[in-house]
C-alpha cells in the first residue's frame, strides 16, 4: 500500500516462538502511523531472552512459558496500548493506556492489573527469593518529566502489601515528591533483602505516611508505624538549603526493646551456628580505647528533636512517661533533660552534653535517681524479702580526644543512698 505494508496474520517463527502479526506497517520515521495486532507466544521465556540479548538488555528472565496478545498504534509522541494481556506461567496481567517514547517513556501513562500463584518474575528481576505466595499489582503508573505517578497503584506479595497514590521525583534526590505510602507485613526480611542489609529486625510491620520533597526541603507528615510491638506517630523535617537541619517530633505508645534485643539474638545465633568459626581476632587490652572518638557525623548537621514514650519495655525492667529531647548545634550535642518513672514508682532524669574542642570532646553527664526500688539479695523478688529503696546521683565531666583520655580526666560526684531490705555481701564486695 502506498502507506507501507500490511500484513495479514502474518507469522514468523524462531524455534519455537511464534508472533502473529496483523494490521498496517509504514515506512514513515519511527513507524509513525503503523496500526498493529499482535500475538506472541513460546515455551520458554528465559530462552527467548537469550535470544534477544544481542538487541536490547534484559535481565536474567524465569523459564517459564509466556503468551502476549493486543493492539498497538504509533503515533509521534508515543504508542497507544488499548488492551495488551501478558501471560507468564500462570502470573496474568492487563496493561492498558499509553507508553511514551523510549530511553525515557516520558507520557507513559497505563493502567495495570496484575495477579498470579507466585511472584517468579519479581524473584528473576531483583535476585531476591520470595516465598511461593500469590501476588497483585493493581493501579495507574505514569511516566512525567519530573518523575512518576502513581494513582492508587496497590502491589501484593503474599502477605506484605505497599500502596502508593501521588507523585514520585527523580532520583537520586527525589525533588517534586507528593506521595502518600502505605505498608505492612509480616516481617522485614523481604525489605531487608531488597535493601541489602541485614540489620532490619524479622518481625511483622505496618507504616504509612506523607512525603513531599521541595529543593530545600525532605518532609515525612502523618507518620504512623510499628515494627512488632513497637509503634511511633509523628514526622520529621530535613532542611537542605544552607547547613542541613532535622528536625523531629515523634511519640510513641510503646518501644518494646526487649523484643528487639531477643530478635537479634536469635539471628546472630542463627548466624553463628551456619558460620564456620574464624581465627580470634586480636582484642584491644584496654577496657577504654585508645581509638579517636568517631563524631565526624555530629558535625554534618543540625538537628532538633523530641519524642515522647508511654511505656519503654527494656530486658529487665518497664520505664514508663519518657519525655525525651535532644539538639545538635555546630556539633555540639545536647540531650536532656529526659525524665522517666520506673516500674515501681521511680524517677530518673539523665542529661548528656558532647562538646567539640581543640583538645578533645568534652562530655558532661548527669544522672538523678530517687525512689528506685531493687532486690539485692540474689534471691529474687518473689522471696518475700522487702525490696531496697535506692538513690544515685552522678554528676560527671570529663575531655578527651579517645574513651581513655575521656575516663582518665573524668571527675564529679557519684552518690548512692540505699534505705531498707537487705543487701546481699557478695554485691557489696563488687563495689
Amino acid at each position: 500500500e502506498p502507506d507501507g505494508y500490511h500484513l495479514g496474520d502474518t507469522v514468523v517463527t524462531v524455534g519455537a516462538n511464534r508472533l502473529l502479526v496483523d494490521g498496517l506497517l509504514t515506512m514513515s520515521p519511527e513507524l509513525v502511523g503503523s496500526g498493529l495486532d499482535l500475538e506472541l507466544d513460546g515455551p520458554d521465556l528465559q530462552r527467548l531472552g537469550r535470544l534477544a540479548a544481542g538487541l536490547v538488555e534484559l535481565p536474567d528472565l524465569p523459564p517459564e512459558p509466556y503468551t502476549v496478545a493486543g493492539s498497538i498504534a504509533v503515533d509521534a509522541t508515543g504508542y497507544d496500548v488499548p488492551e495488551l494481556v501478558v501471560t507468564l506461567g500462570h502470573a496474568e496481567a492487563t496493561i492498558s493506556g499509553r507508553i511514551g517514547r523510549p530511553p525515557d517513556l516520558v507520557g507513559t501513562d497505563l493502567e495495570i492489573r496484575s495477579h498470579g500463584p507466585d511472584a517468579a518474575l519479581f524473584s528473576s528481576v531483583t535476585g531476591v527469593s520470595v516465598p511461593v505466595s500469590p501476588f497483585n499489582v493493581d493501579g495507574q503508573v505514569a511516566r512525567t518529566v519530573d518523575g512518576f505517578r502513581f494513582d492508587d497503584l496497590r502491589v501484593r506479595v503474599g502477605e506484605h502489601h505497599l500502596r502508593l497514590d501521588g507523585s514520585l521525583g527523580r532520583p537520586p534526590r527525589f525533588v517534586g515528591s507528593d506521595l502518600d505510602v502505605t505498608t505492612e507485613g509480616p516481617s522485614l526480611e523481604l525489605i531487608a533483602q531488597l535493601a541489602g542489609t541485614d540489620r532490619l529486625p524479622h518481625l511483622a510491620y505496618r507504616a504509612r505516611g506523607h512525603v513531599a520533597v521541595s529543593p530545600s526541603r525532605f518532609r515525612i507528615e502523618d507518620l504512623d508505624a510499628a515494627v512488632g510491638g513497637s509503634d511511633v506517630r509523628g514526622g520529621l523535617s530535613l532542611a537542605l538549603d544552607g547547613r542541613p537541619r532535622l528536625d523531629i517530633d515523634l511519640e510513641s505508645a510503646e518501644l518494646d526493646v526487649a523484643e528487639l534485643v531477643r530478635d537479634r539474638t536469635d539471628r546472630a545465633e542463627t548466624v553463628a551456628n551456619d558460620t564456620p568459626p574464624s581465627e580470634p581476632s586480636q582484642i584491644e587490652d584496654r577496657v577504654f580505647s585508645d581509638q579517636p572518638f568517631d563524631l565526624e557525623i555530629l558535625d554534618r548537621f543540625d538537628a532538633a528533636a523530641s519524642w515522647h514514650v508511654a511505656s519503654l519495655r527494656l530486658v529487665t525492667t518497664t520505664v514508663s512517661d519518657i519525655d525525651l529531647a535532644a539538639s545538635l548545634d555546630d556539633g555540639r550535642l545536647a540531650i536532656g533533660p529526659v525524665d522517666a518513672i520506673g516500674e515501681h514508682g521511680g524517677r530518673f532524669k539523665v542529661s548528656l552534653l558532647v562538646e567539640p574542642g581543640d583538645d578533645g570532646h568534652r562530655i558532661d553527664l548527669q544522672v538523678s535517681v530517687r525512689g528506685a526500688t531493687a532486690d539485692l539479695t540474689n534471691r529474687g523478688r518473689g522471696s518475700g524479702r522487702d525490696p531496697t529503696t535506692t538513690d544515685l546521683v552522678i554528676d560527671v565531666s570529663s575531655r578527651g580526644r579517645t574513651p581513655h583520655e575521656a575516663a582518665s580526666t573524668a571527675n564529679g560526684d557519684v552518690i548512692v543512698s540505699l534505705a531498707g531490705g537487705e543487701v546481699d555481701s557478695s554485691i557489696v564486695d563488687l563495689i
